[in-house]
């Protein structure tokens, strides 16, 4: 007996449910370009790596619980994904995006020295 065919994605890619789902979502929260109560937000947030990673991971967590058909996965996915993620990302003072306010800045990754041959391997 196969398993059957995982449900259709409602958005073909993490930016589709940004632009299209979360960001019309969170607009009351005002969590927008310039900040405001703590919370910043970048324009270009695509162009900051852990902001795309997070928001792929609350994309997929949330195709997930859409699919589910459970009465509380959405509540689940607010309270366990999104809050804490926004919370990280929206952090005006420590956040990814906290130098962006109308226009995205790069920021510089942080350093590292080459790791030593053999430090990772389990053999």
């Amino acid at each position: 007996m196969t398993a059957p065919a995982a449900p259709k994605p409602h958005f073909r890619s993490v930016g589709a449910f940004v632009e299209r789902w979360l960001l019309p979502t969170l607009a009351g929260k005002r969590a927008a370009a310039g900040g405001g109560s703590g919370r910043v937000w970048c324009p270009e947030w695509w162009r900051h790596p852990q902001v795309a990673v997070r928001l792929t991971a609350l994309w997929l967590t949330w195709e997930a619980a859409r699919a589910s058909g459970t009465a509380d996965a959405m509540s689940t996915w607010w309270l366990h994904h999104a809050d804490p993620h926004l919370r990280v990302l929206c952090d005006a003072d420590n956040g990814p995006m906290y130098r962006c306010t109308t226009r995205h800045h790069d920021l510089p990754p942080y350093p590292s020295e080459p790791v030593p041959p053999g430090w990772f391997d389990d053999e």
